[in-house]
């Protein structure tokens, strides 16, 4: 799974972020949009609030591994976290969540500092029918890889 687009965005007078998430084999998307007090709020519940300038700089910095030590971003799906989740407690008990994975899945911000690890969820909702916006960028992605690999002389056969 890559992370194809994340955009940043003001629209009218408060802040959002926009998450899209793509998987590069697939074409299969996913999405969150957060407004900046969903993510002040889930940061403080978190129990290290941030604000959402820094939130957003903190994603950035982790999709961009510029502090690979200090922010890590994991994609994880509703079986995943329930996996982590019975290990975390030593529990042998199983929801029995479907194995579909075009469930939700949730993109993990996980700030580590000296004594202590932070871990920001942002769920992202599987795009159906993705808008015409979404199918364009990834159209073109996908024909710079095409001539990407034709430039360096691989076959397409």
């Amino acid at each position: 799974m890559s992370i194809a687009v994340i955009k940043v965005g003001t629209f009218e007078s408060y802040y959002r972020l926009i998450v899209d998430c793509e998987d590069k084999y697939s074409g299969e998307l996913w999405r969150g949009e957060f407004k900046n007090r969903y993510i002040e709020e889930m940061t403080t519940k978190a129990k290290n609030p941030k604000q959402f300038a820094v939130f957003v700089k903190m994603l950035l910095a982790g999709f961009k591994r510029e502090v690979p030590d200090e922010i890590l971003l994991d994609l994880l799906t509703q079986n995943d976290l329930e996996q982590l989740k019975q290990r975390k407690t030593n529990s042998n008990e199983s929801i029995g969540l479907p194995d579909d994975p075009r469930l939700k899945k949730y993109l993990i911000l996980t700030l580590k500092g000296e004594y202590e690890k932070t871990h920001y969820p942002l769920p992202l909702s599987f795009l159906e029918e993705p808008d015409a916006l979404t199918l364009r960028r990834t159209f073109t992605r996908l024909q710079g890889l095409i001539q990407l690999q034709n430039s360096n002389g691989f076959s397409q056969y």
